[in-house]
């Protein structure tokens, strides 16, 4: 009951604060307002590996599956001249994550069972501009994403997620930080780090 509680509050955002549920059923307070797509990503990415935990192989890939973006999804998450630019490298990037299957791409996601806990932040297009100081973007993004900022679709909302172990909250290098996620025909899909495929040759 205290469950369905919680996940109800996630849904209306009546408190404008956010709560989780990690796998033991323990709340703990989001550090942003709630984000309804926000929950979702989040709880994608448990589901994800929570199956690993179980050894629940053939949900573990469905949820990888879910993430690999298509021609659309890129289209949809770029400027004109962005996917000019970036929707090639975009694909190719995905391609070499997803395409080799799923033990490979966790492998190169750098994803484990031993993550418990999984934290979703969101940051427009703007706010990707200007990083300003404390701030989501700032705190949460790779700071390199303002180099491609232009590229993205204007006042649309991007995301990022950290995974790692439970008591490595105070340890920003512990597990691993992906980025950017975007919501497209409502499912998220990993464009990758932007920022290093607009470097690269």
């Amino acid at each position: 009951m205290k469950a369905l509680i919680v996940a109800a509050g996630l849904l209306v955002g009546c408190s404008g604060v956010g709560f989780a549920q990690d796998d033991d059923g323990e709340e703990e307070r989001a550090r942003q307002p709630a984000d309804a797509h926000a929950d979702q990503l989040e709880a994608l990415l448990k589901k994800l590996v929570g199956s690993l935990r179980a050894k629940k192989t053939e949900v573990a890939s469905e949820a990888l599956r879910s993430l690999v973006p298509n021609k659309e999804a890129v289209e949809a998450a770029l400027t004109k001249e962005g996917f000019a630019a970036l929707g090639g490298k975009v694909q190719a990037h995905a391609k070499e994550i997803f395409g080799a299957g799923p033990q490979a791409a966790l492998e190169k996601l750098g994803i484990t069972p031993e993550f418990r806990k999984v934290d979703v932040f969101s940051a427009t297009t703007e706010d990707l501009k200007s990083m300003e100081a404390e701030t989501t973007a700032a705190r949460e993004f790779a700071s390199g994403l303002r180099t491609c900022a232009d590229h993205l679709k204007p006042a649309t909302t991007f995301y990022c997620a950290r995974l790692y172990p439970r008591g490595a909250e105070d340890d920003p290098q512990a597990g691993v930080r992906l980025q950017l996620f975007y919501m497209h025909e409502d499912r998220f899909v990993y464009l990758g780090p932007l920022w290093k495929l607009a470097a690269a040759e």
